[in-house]
């Protein structure tokens, strides 16, 4: 009757002893206090880095967009710009129709046939004579 009433001691195995370090921090490792750990200037440094690049790019991106707004913004003028020419030009046309300037061209007596025609001679290098053919 005696022997019943003894505490139990608590036995472990290896993996249960792991699994207790990795999620309690290892009660049984000792930590040494008076040393500080320096400060992580390449941490920083590298984050600064990341961070002014991150900002250069989102800055190259907002210009480009801006570029190919006003781009596209110039198509279209263009393309307005080529109907205008179109409707101009078919407005010339149907002002001044070939027919009508010959017309006029005659009733100023000037003629298809009766011009002057001038031609160079190369025979002479030195001197060019022009021959006019009525």
């Amino acid at each position: 009757m005696g022997s019943g009433n003894t505490p139990k001691q608590k036995k472990q195995s290896a993996a249960g002893t792991l699994i207790r370090d990795i999620f309690t921090g290892g009660k049984g490792y000792r930590t040494v206090k008076g040393e500080h750990t320096p400060f992580p200037a390449a941490v920083v440094i590298c984050a600064f880095a990341v961070t002014v690049l991150f900002l250069a790019l989102v800055f190259v991106l907002i210009k480009v967009s801006a570029i190919s707004a006003e781009i596209a913004q110039m198509k279209k003028e263009l393309v307005s710009l080529a109907s205008e020419e179109d409707t101009l030009q078919g407005e010339l046309d149907r002002r001044y129709s070939f027919e009508e300037i010959e017309k006029t061209a005659e009733e100023l007596g000037l003629s298809k046939d009766g011009g002057q025609k001038i031609t160079l001679d190369e025979k002479n290098s030195s001197e060019t004579d022009e021959q006019a053919e009525p």
